[in-house]
């Protein structure tokens, strides 16, 4: 059993600016719900009404009927010209969970994925996607991270959970180097029903 941590409190100063998001935009290829052909511009428009500089995506699809660049390029096509992809062209890369950004808002300086450990479910692998960036309106840089963990409440998926949240805090003590101001977003999947203990 893995005791819960107490809650962090803390207010965003006003002198930085900065929205980032977390979005789950569910697969290209799931029917319940709606395709994502009937989904894409209302995930656009919702993306585009929160003013986001840098968006953390799970599932999206790289390759998918009609959007052969990937599901999360053509959100990034929905959202305008500006919005860019800090991964990698077709399948290459951490399957769906990718990062979209505004380069008119940030500048990405540098990225990397790795897979996470004991997170094999379905025929997929889980990982995380990281980037640096610097934010253009303040100089300032940052360290960004998205993931996605395993969902289903079994011991094994739990234990994936527990590995995974241990493995994400080395990935970023690995790659953020110059300790820069950390953000962490992603589909935990985490909550009082997930512990099967």
């Amino acid at each position: 059993s893995v005791a819960w941590s107490a809650p962090a409190a803390f207010k965003t100063p006003e002198s930085l600016p900065l929205r980032v998001g977390s979005y789950n935009i569910r697969n290209g290829t799931i029917k319940a719900g709606g395709t994502w052909n009937k989904r894409r511009h209302a995930v656009a428009d919702t993306v585009a009404g929160q003013h986001v500089s840098v968006l953390g995506l799970q599932e999206a699809t790289w390759n998918i009927g009609g959007y052969p660049a990937g599901q999360y390029a053509d959100l990034a096509h929905l959202l305008g010209k500006s919005w860019k992809s800090t991964t990698y062209v077709g399948n290459a890369g951490p399957e769906g969970t990718r990062i979209l950004y505004d380069s008119d808002e940030v500048t990405m300086l540098r990225q990397g994925y790795q897979k996470l450990a004991g997170s094999h479910a379905n025929g997929n692998w889980r990982y995380v996607s990281w980037a640096e960036f610097r934010q253009e309106s303040t100089g300032k840089r940052f360290f960004f991270a998205n993931t996605h963990f395993l969902a289903r409440q079994t011991k094994h998926e739990y234990n994936s959970r527990v590995s995974g949240a241990k493995q994400l805090v080395r990935i970023v003590e690995k790659y953020n180097t110059e300790k820069l101001p950390t953000i962490i977003v992603g589909d935990i999947n985490s909550h009082k029903f997930r512990n099967p203990q």
